[in-house]
């Protein structure tokens, strides 16, 4: 049986650099689960997981990393959905869209409630040092599933990250 790529091998051969770049696994918490955000599922298909993905427990993200945001899958696997730089914001400073979207309420409250440190970032479109990159890693959205190392509660992975594993056949070639 043939061994998948790691992520970072698919990423290099298709010329993009990974050096510095990170993975993010995005889901909901049990904890942060409301009436409508029972699964994470449910919080994509909401359009929200984008929200959901600045609400972070203490400062995990770098402003000058590139972030690979996978949103998680059954059976350990994250599917790839959106690619970004954050900043952090000071603590317990949550940003106006999110505490103004009323379809976030709950989920916001569980979050803020559910954390020792709610740390809140702002996110930005990857800058011109780093569009190459972006547009090339844009094409696998939806697309490119990995398989996620255990302990799959480490949401936070350097993209070289041995076991980040491509599964998607079609990605391997």
């Amino acid at each position: 049986m043939a061994v998948e790529p790691t992520l970072q091998d698919v990423l290099q051969a298709r010329g993009i650099e990974t050096h510095g770049m990170l993975a993010l696994r995005v889901a909901l918490h049990p904890a942060d689960a409301t009436n409508v955000f029972q699964t994470t599922a449910d919080v994509m298909k909401a359009g929200q997981l984008s929200n959901y993905m600045r609400m972070q427990e203490g400062r995990r993200l770098g402003p000058d990393n590139l972030v690979l945001c996978f949103a998680e899958e059954p059976f350990g696997t994250a599917r790839l959905f959106d690619v970004r730089r954050f900043r952090a914001r000071r603590p317990g400073i949550a940003p106006g869209d999110l505490v103004y979207d009323p379809d976030l309420v709950d989920l916001l409250q569980n979050f803020i409630g559910r954390t020792k440190r709610p740390t809140f970032y702002d996110v930005f479109e990857p800058d011109a040092r780093l569009e190459k990159a972006y547009a090339s890693i844009a094409g696998f959205f939806n697309s490119l599933v990995v398989h996620w190392p255990a302990p799959v509660a480490r949401i936070v992975r350097k993209v070289g990250h041995g076991g980040l594993r491509v599964v998607a056949p079609a990605m391997a070639s």
